[in-house]
């Protein structure tokens, strides 16, 4: 649907990943005010960048490095459910939702 699925984190003090604005679908063009956010050094992650290598050329400029990691893996996962469960801060396994960016996946992509 030439759509990545686009989510902006950043480390806080105990190495966890913390969420920096929506995540949300992005046509696979040029991300604006990247740049702002690339002194703070960029890495990219996912498929999205070999799949759309035109998606990698226009924000290349922002983008520190493009890492080998394209899916979550349950052993970095573990581990921060391991920490939120000492910190008093991990939620019920009954009280998780997903979090669907798209709803409709079965509808075409709209004509431009």
């Amino acid at each position: 649907m030439n759509e990545v699925y686009l989510g902006m984190y950043r480390e806080d003090d105990d190495r966890r990943a913390v969420v920096v604005g929506e995540e949300v679908l992005h046509a696979a063009t040029n991300i604006d005010g990247l740049v702002e956010w690339s002194a703070s050094g960029l890495l990219a992650a996912g498929k999205a960048w070999q799949k759309y290598p035109k998606f990698l050329e226009l924000n290349r400029d922002a983008i520190s490095d493009v890492v080998a990691v394209y899916y979550p893996s349950a052993r970095y996962l573990l581990a921060l459910g391991a920490k939120g469960v000492k910190q008093d801060n991990a939620i019920r396994p009954e009280n998780l939702v997903p979090a669907y960016i798209r709803m409709k996946v079965a509808e075409k992509p709209s004509q431009a």
